[in-house]
């Protein structure tokens, strides 16, 4: 799993019940969710939204897990050839698809 990918939670969003695509909503790992209907609306992400997904190297299912620390850095690990991938790096930032996020500080916009 090394490129990007559009993945979708497994819970619409709130302000429309439409899809909404998990994001790299700040720098160091923290992930969120938008609204791909209104494309305003950004969300935290509980780890039961994270939808399954398959190892690149084996196929099997992939764990979810979060980093003991911090308890917001969310993880997919194979449990078959222990290959583990931060969640964030999968996904685009906020800012490459959207003109605003909620939950982005001051320091993570680029202007």
């Amino acid at each position: 799993m090394n490129s990007r990918r559009f993945i979708c939670s497994t819970r619409p969003s709130s302000c429309c019940n439409g899809k909404a695509l998990l994001v790299m909503s700040r720098v160091g790992g923290m992930i969120g969710k938008v609204c791909l209907k209104c494309r305003e609306q950004s969300e935290h992400v509980k780890k039961g939204e994270l939808p399954e997904l398959q190892c690149d190297c084996c196929g099997e299912t992939l764990h979810t897990s979060q980093e003991e620390e911090q308890h917001r850095n969310y993880y997919y690990k194979c449990a078959k050839c222990d290959q583990k991938w931060k969640l964030a790096i999968l996904l685009p930032r906020w800012d490459e698809l959207f003109p605003y996020s909620g939950l982005a500080a001051d320091q993570d916009i680029v202007r």
